[in-house]
């Protein structure tokens, strides 16, 4: 299997709206043009192309994308770009908002079942819509670490504030032999 010749991050979050969902297209080296997004919504047959625009000072693409309400609001983003020299990449990133009203409990799992969060009750100011999911991995790993699960990013559309703390569970994947080269006791969860 050949590495691709470049990186494309996709990143996806609530929006505003009850219907948007926020999205980030970042690549690794200039693009020729302005990569092609698709979006699949949980219940829809057909995927809808969504338009990006340049944010020159971040140097990400973004859009917002309109969601069916009377849908699950989860799917797949699928992203193709090509760099200068002529070579593609393509990306997907699976999203998935929940609902989350300020005063119940609720459980949020990422779309590859390796997180979960939850937020008791009073975790959130108000009630708001959240998400956790794959995120990029946007940077070289520092010098001597293995990654092991994720990264994962957790998203809230931008009134939903936290109010008090979660839990955060995470698993890791059993493949390969990744654990005959990671001391567990000295696994860390890692911000960066």
């Amino acid at each position: 299997m050949t590495p691709d010749p470049f990186h494309l991050a996709l990143s996806a979050w609530p929006g505003s709206g009850a219907d948007e969902l926020n999205i980030e297209v970042a690549a690794s080296v200039s693009l020729t043009e302005t990569p092609q997004l698709l979006l699949q919504q949980s219940g829809v047959v057909t995927p809808t192309a969504v338009a990006l625009h340049y944010d020159a000072g971040r140097e990400v693409y973004t859009a917002t994308a309109i969601l069916t309400t009377s849908l699950p609001t989860q799917g797949l983003l699928f992203a193709h770009a090509v760099n200068t020299q002529t070579q593609s990449v393509e990306a997907w990133l699976p999203f998935n908002i929940t609902p989350i009203e300020h005063d119940q409990h609720s459980t949020l799992w990422a779309s590859d079942g390796l997180a979960k969060l939850y937020l008791p009750p009073g975790a959130l100011a108000a009630d708001g819509r959240v998400s956790i999911g794959a995120a990029p991995l946007r940077q070289p790993l520092p010098e001597g670490l293995l990654l092991i699960g994720g990264p994962y990013a957790i998203g809230a559309a931008e009134e939903v504030s936290f109010s008090g703390s979660g839990n955060l569970m995470l698993s890791y994947p059993v493949h390969g032999d990744w654990e005959a080269r990671v001391h567990l006791f000295g696994a860390a969860v890692y911000w960066w």
